[in-house]
């Protein structure tokens, strides 16, 4: 919900938060309160966090519906990463981790290699268009360029394991 929470201009130039409206439109099955005192991420693709928050919110609102426990990849085993925001970067799995699904051909690969971005399965499978390779695995055959410099910008940026 953390990506919702925030302001969202609305027809006829009306600004509001979007957990607000919904809530006052009666769309969740209990009332959620004070949006102030809810999770909120970062735009990934605008200024207003840091690089860190961005592309974590990023990694939580496209893949952690996947990548998380109990989530399902889509070959039906369970995840070996979690990517919701609020589990330390160091908890996630991520980081100097070996790929599970093979190197395609990357010499010294690993899920996030601090430092690049090119030898990090993270952006690779981003970038590629392969079916049973590509992440996300559903959605869109269309690369996300945006959300490849984004990730691939604070991949480059964690020059130690945090």
């Amino acid at each position: 919900m953390g990506q919702l929470n925030g302001d969202f201009v609305y027809p006829g130039q009306r600004r509001a938060n979007q957990l607000a409206t919904l809530d006052h439109l009666g769309l969740f099955e209990r009332p959620l309160g004070n949006p102030e005192t809810l999770a909120r991420y970062a735009n990934p693709l605008l200024a207003g966090g840091t690089l860190d928050q961005r592309a974590r919110a990023y990694l939580h609102s496209n893949c952690s519906h996947c990548h998380r426990p109990n989530g399902l990849q889509s070959d039906g085993e369970l995840p070996t990463i979690d990517l919701r925001y609020q589990v330390p970067l160091l908890q996630a799995g991520l980081i100097n981790q070996p790929p599970v699904r093979g190197e395609f051909g990357i010499p010294g690969v690993l899920l996030v290699k601090p430092g690049s971005a090119a030898q990090s399965m993270l952006v690779v499978r981003m970038k590629t268009t392969v079916a049973n390779v590509r992440m996300p695995a559903i959605g869109s055959p269309v690369v996300d360029g945006q959300g490849v410099a984004l990730l691939s910008a604070w991949i480059d940026a964690l020059n130690t394991c945090p």
